[in-house]
Parts: C-alpha cells; sequence; structure tokens
C-alpha cells in the first residue's frame, strides 16, 4: 500500500472518529436543539444506532411505537403491593394507545414490587431493572408501566418517564392530589400514564389549555372538580403531532 493510499485511509478514519463522538456529543444536549429535532429520531429508528449512541432518553423508542417494524404494543405494568390500579384504567389506556398509534394494544399487570413508601431514582432503576421482563411476544413492542409511591425530592411529581420506554405513575402523590376529590384518583392516574406515553412518542411539554402534554399534568396543582374535566386524551394538535411524528 502506497504512502498517500495510506494516509487517505488514516484521514478517513480521524475523520470518522471526530463524527462519531461529535454526534454522540450532540445527542447529549436537550431534545430541543436543532440538531436533536432534525437527526435524533433518524438514528434512533435503527436499534444498532441507539445502541452505537446510547439513545435511551425519552421518545428514543418512537419508532417501535409508531414505526412499521412492530404490529403491536403491550403495556407491561409493575405495581407496587397494595397499590390501585383498576382494570377500567387499563383498559381506557391500551385503548387511547392504539387510537394514536395505530396499533393493537393489550396489557399484563403483575403486583411484584415490595412496597416503598418513597422511591428515588435509584429505586426506580433498580425496579425497572429486576423486573422488566425481556420481550418474547413477536412483533411486538414494549412499554413499561411502573405504579410506584412517592419521589422523595419532588412530592408533588405525579408522573415521569424512565429510559425510552418506561412509563411511572406516582400512586401517593395522586392520592394526596386529589384528597379532595377523590372520584378523579382514576382519571387522573389515566391521564398521567398516557402523558408520559406522549414523551415517549416524542411529544415535548406545551402550554395549551387543556391538553394532555400541558407542562401542569406533571405536578401536582388545583385538581379538577369532576373526573369528566380532567384530560384524558391527546387534544388535536397533539394528535397531528403524532401523526407527523415520524416524517
Amino acid at each position: 500500500m502506497s504512502r498517500p493510499v495510506k494516509i487517505i485511509i488514516l484521514t478517513i478514519i480521524i475523520a470518522l472518529i471526530g463524527a462519531f463522538d461529535l454526534f454522540r456529543l450532540e445527542f447529549r444536549a436537550p431534545h430541543t436543539t436543532y440538531f436533536n429535532e432534525v437527526f435524533r429520531y433518524r438514528f434512533a429508528r435503527y436499534p444498532a444506532a441507539r445502541s452505537i449512541f446510547h439513545l435511551k432518553d425519552y421518545g428514543d423508542d418512537r419508532a417501535d411505537y409508531l414505526g412499521s417494524k412492530y404490529g403491536s404494543i403491550l403495556i407491561e405494568v409493575h405495581k407496587m403491593a397494595g397499590g390501585e390500579l383498576s382494570q377500567q384504567v387499563m383498559d381506557d389506556l391500551a385503548q387511547k394507545i392504539k387510537n394514536a398509534t395505530g396499533k393493537s394494544t393489550s396489557y399484563a399487570v403483575y403486583e411484584d414490587l415490595p412496597y416503598q413508601a418513597q422511591v428515588d431514582d435509584n429505586t426506580i432503576a433498580t425496579f425497572f431493572n429486576s423486573y422488566a421482563r425481556q420481550n418474547t411476544a413477536p412483533n411486538t413492542a414494549v412499554v413499561y408501566l411502573f405504579v410506584l409511591s412517592q419521589e422523595p425530592d419532588q412530592p408533588d411529581l405525579i408522573g415521569t418517564t424512565y429510559q425510552a420506554n418506561g412509563l411511572v405513575v406516582f400512586d401517593s402523590a395522586i392520592a394526596n392530589f386529589t384528597a379532595n376529590v377523590p372520584y378523579t384518583f382514576s382519571s387522573y392516574q389515566l391521564s398521567t400514564a398516557l402523558h408520559e406515553f406522549g414523551h415517549q412518542l416524542g411529544l415535548e411539554h406545551n402550554d395549551v389549555p387543556n391538553c394532555l402534554m400541558n407542562a401542569k399534568a406533571e405536578n401536582a396543582g388545583t385538581p379538577r372538580l369532576s373526573a369528566a374535566d380532567v384530560v384524558t386524551d391527546f387534544c388535536p394538535l397533539e394528535v397531528d403531532q403524532i401523526r407527523h411524528m415520524l416524517y
């Protein structure tokens, strides 16, 4: 191999390494940066790219839920002993996810988490790594829903995402939030879980009143006086955003 060819090959290798490091740096930036808004989901469509660039944040698995690779979705639920989660909430959640994604959606509920009055980030990570089952269902994308108690540092937080395929609903926080209107508890459970799934589809917060992704949905404020007034589905703006999410 001649010297000029060696120089060209070395230059290409150095350029590729530089590009790789630059991409990893850009992917660590907030989702709202131009690079992430334009390119992140294009890379995250491919499992190999997710692994290489460690794309495990909310929205990085959106192609699994909205793309053509999987024909159905499974909601795998893990809740603490004694936690409250009605079949009606799960039926409604599965139906609304089906409506949003166009994919058949089912669920499986396991009451297999030991009760803890408070759960921090490390506990959530431990639960997720220990209890999330390896998906063996063919043609099925899985989203994991963990029904926990309360976050010690943010007691008003009623829900959050975990990595790219996890949803967390804080039961005790919702119970405290709805203490004066307990008949809205189930509606807020549903609203919170679907709100977090919206993040996993790539939706960001908005400030539109009566939209599910309104930023106030995740933190206790003033509860609605009627269960019927709780926002439990995506508004037209959000439906349109989901429809264009992979384009």
